[in-house]
């Protein structure tokens, strides 16, 4: 059970960033005097270490977690969802109660202050109304579905992914919770945003999202 609050600052990057992104989310966590953080990471290369639940696997010595998943712009609902998922299930990470995700580029000015996360489930730049539905074209791979495909799905209010966005331990068991009996298959037919998908799991469990000034403490060069 966690007795403290805690934040853990998650980067989510892709096989072809991780030699680039590493050292300098590595440098600028050291300079916060901050070792709550971790690199994810898809397509592992070790498949015989995963885990069973959400076929991951961590390195607790560089700080990066493995995830077996589709590892390109598509696939990013399932890294996100697996990771989460992992999260909420290790024993490694129980001591956090609190769970910030950050793209790779991104800057971290300040780590958040205990005052904005106390009593909060899901933090960030609020979206609302219909987002662009046409987005994620030719950002995907060639070969995926989606890379033509527009997103005919619903849209909820939602904290966007590229300004960062938080989550509380309640939010990441929501999530964990509602995705244990869904396929891999389902999110990769049905979810392109990463960031509607957790808005979606969490609004029908009357999550609703908060407003944070992002870019007091986190800096996206695409934000």
């Amino acid at each position: 059970m966690v007795n403290h609050r805690k934040t853990l600052y998650i980067f989510f990057t892709h096989q072809g960033n991780l030699s680039t992104c590493q050292p300098r989310i590595v440098k600028m966590m050291q300079s916060l005097e901050c070792s709550d953080y971790i690199i994810v990471v898809g397509k592992s290369p070790n498949t015989s270490k995963l885990s069973n639940v959400s076929n991951c696997y961590y390195e607790d010595k560089t700080n990066i977690l493995h995830i077996q998943c589709n590892d390109n712009y598509e696939g990013l609902p399932e890294k996100v969802i697996k990771t989460y998922r992992y999260i909420a299930n290790s024993e490694t990470f129980n001591k956090y109660s609190f769970f910030v995700k950050l793209d790779d580029d991104m800057q971290l000015k300040q780590l958040l202050p205990l005052q904005q996360i106390e009593n909060k489930d899901y933090i960030g730049n609020v979206l609302k109304g219909q987002g662009n539905r046409r987005w994620h074209i030719n950002k995907c791979s060639k070969t995926s579905p989606w890379n033509d495909k527009i997103y005919t799905g619903p849209f909820v209010h939602w904290c966007g992914g590229g300004y960062g966005y938080g989550l509380s331990r309640h939010s990441m068991e929501t999530i964990n919770n509602k995705y244990s009996k869904i396929t891999d298959q389902e999110i990769e037919e049905n979810e392109i945003y990463e960031d509607l998908c957790v808005a979606k799991i969490l609004n029908q469990e009357r999550i609703y999202p908060s407003y944070l000034e992002t870019k007091r403490y986190f800096v996206s060069p695409d934000h």
